[in-house]
């Protein structure tokens, strides 16, 4: 599934020229380069949204995913945890709390 500058953006909790700027270094590569309008991979994205937290947020997220498996839902850290548009990377909350 691919996604949109605005959309990765959401996810990220960035500005759409922050995404460029994250394209022009590397960081995040577009489905197809030098096309118009960007898009992307939405799992490259939520990959890059993981790279970047803290090592405290990742454990935070590892541990809803467990009480959630203890629930006896399916999870995994991707489904687990929500990033709220709007805010940065550390801004993400338990699916359901």
């Amino acid at each position: 599934m691919t996604i949109t500058s605005t959309e990765a953006a959401e996810i990220l909790g960035l500005t759409t020229a922050s995404i460029r700027s994250l394209v022009f270094r590397g960081d995040l590569a577009p489905v197809r380069p030098g096309a118009r309008p960007l898009r992307f991979v939405r799992e490259a994205v939520i990959e890059l949204e993981w790279r970047r937290r803290s090592p405290s947020e990742k454990a935070h997220a590892a541990d809803v995913a467990r009480r959630l498996r203890e629930a006896g839902r399916h999870a995994t850290i991707g489904a687990a945890i929500q990033v709220r548009p709007g805010h940065g990377s550390g801004a993400f909350r338990a699916s359901g709390e």
